[in-house]
């Protein structure tokens, strides 16, 4: 299978998180899948996204969903500081 892992808008191709990527990415590779890393989705491949999400981001996901075939996973966190 073919997997794509998204930072999407993360900042600086997803530094703060490049762990977590490339954790995801080995694991994938590891068991004989095909894994890569990028900022948007690509159609075809399955999509796991690791996202900063606004609401604005969230509607746009709605309505692609609803558009076109992707197949995507996403992972929700929150950054507070204080």
């Amino acid at each position: 299978m073919k997997f794509n892992i998204v930072y999407g808008n993360n900042a600086h191709e997803g530094v703060h998180i490049s762990d977590t990527l490339r954790l995801i990415k080995y694991a994938l590779e590891s068991v004989g899948h095909t894994a890569s890393l990028s900022k948007n989705m690509i159609s075809g491949e399955i999509n796991i996204l690791m996202e900063n999400f606004t609401y604005d981001f969230i509607e746009v996901m709605k309505q692609l969903k609803k558009k076109i075939k992707y197949t995507f996973y996403h992972f929700s966190y929150r950054i507070y500081f204080r």
